[in-house]
């Protein structure tokens, strides 16, 4: 996808709710987006199933950011085909996103998908996830509660099967480690 348009004289991206101010959409996508994650929450699935052969992070990542942000954004789940960087951070080049994601789901599956591990492992390995998943950046927007969607539907059956592995505190906590931006 292109650039999203933003309205004239702004820096806020056209929306599906004709909201011009930063503020006020931010507000609103805080929201909905709420709304959104409490649906997922309430429904996980395992990622993983069917001996890993289904799992392709690009995919899992465009579903679940395409079901998040629907409500605001006409282009919900598209990957942008533009470079992109905030500050001095400098993201993944739009025609390297797909390559780098294909590492990172081939990592996820060599680690089995954290399933029945450690919890010390999972931690550090949901830190790591993070990191590499934050530099490609795929979207112009909610990338970070894409990406924490995404990790917190990956410890649902880390550890054990029969139990809640971590709890989002845990998550929280592996997200702002020093390590989340380790390669």
């Amino acid at each position: 996808m292109a650039a999203p348009e933003k309205y004239p004289g702004t820096n806020v991206f056209k929306n599906l709710r004709n909201i011009t101010n930063q503020h006020s959409l931010e507000e609103a996508e805080s929201v909905v987006c709420t709304l959104r994650l409490t649906e997922f929450y309430n429904k996980p699935s395992k990622i993983g199933n069917n001996g890993g052969n289904d799992f392709n992070l690009i995919s899992h990542l465009k579903a679940i950011h395409k079901h998040l942000f629907q409500d605001i954004y006409s282009w919900a789940g598209e990957i942008r085909s533009y470079p992109m960087k905030i500050g001095i951070d400098v993201f993944t080049p739009p025609n390297e996103i797909e390559y780098w994601a294909n590492k990172i789901s081939l990592e996820i599956k060599d680690d089995q998908y954290l399933h029945n591990q450690k919890r010390e492992f999972v931690v550090k390995k949901i830190s790591r996830y993070l990191g590499l998943i934050g530099l490609l950046h795929p979207f112009p927007e909610g990338n970070g509660r894409t990406q924490r969607a995404l990790l917190w539907q990956l410890t649902q059956f880390a550890i054990h099967p029969k139990r809640s592995a971590l709890s989002r505190l845990s998550i929280t906590v592996a997200c702002f480690s020093p390590n989340a931006r380790s390669s």
